[in-house]
């Protein structure tokens, strides 16, 4: 805790240089990190890795579709859901993501998403036309999930997608 520089190294090993750093290894990620203290020489004190191995990433808590919802636009979350659309559905592979508190968006989607899937996906808060989605995504399958039922609404309700836009990127009919 507090305030350390963290300097990388890349003399420590081969696979410490950046070119071989793990995936993870992005600007706002948190990390464990093991090494050995040393001074800068103007009063403050560095820490410094040996090797890639040191780094252990500490990911950042699951939330529901509802919590990411509700956080402004910028933060990196993880969320668990059933994909509502497949990647292939639309053009731009937007997939539209649900869990028991609600549904989200994703936009800018990495990895491919079919009808139906478990996924966990880790992306930024941002919006689109006034809607909370999740932005830069990369998922992980985790099997096979079950469709929320699609809510009833009148075609008036469906224009406005409820009170507020409650009903955003929700199973409708």
């Amino acid at each position: 805790s507090g305030n350390l520089e963290v300097q990388l190294d890349g003399t420590a090993d081969v696979s410490f240089q950046p070119a071989n750093l793990p995936a993870n290894f992005v600007p706002g990620n948190k990390f464990d990190v093991l090494g050995v203290l040393a001074p800068t020489g103007s009063g403050t004190w560095r820490l410094k890795p040996r090797s890639a191995a040191d780094l252990t990433e500490i990911p950042p808590p699951v939330l529901s579709v509802a919590a990411a919802r509700a956080l402004p636009a910028g933060q990196i979350v993880v969320v668990v859901g059933v994909a509502l659309n497949g990647s292939e559905t639309f053009a731009d592979t937007t997939v539209h993501l649900a869990d028991a508190s609600g549904a989200i968006r994703l936009t800018r989607l990495r990895t491919a998403i079919a009808a139906g899937d478990s996924v966990r996906v880790r992306a930024t808060t941002a919006s689109r036309n006034g809607q909370p989605t999740l932005d830069d995504v990369t998922s992980s399958v985790l099997g096979r999930g079950l469709f929320p039922a699609a809510a009833s609404l009148t075609t008036a309700v469906a224009a406005t997608a409820g009170a507020g836009g409650a009903r955003d990127a929700q199973l409708v009919r």
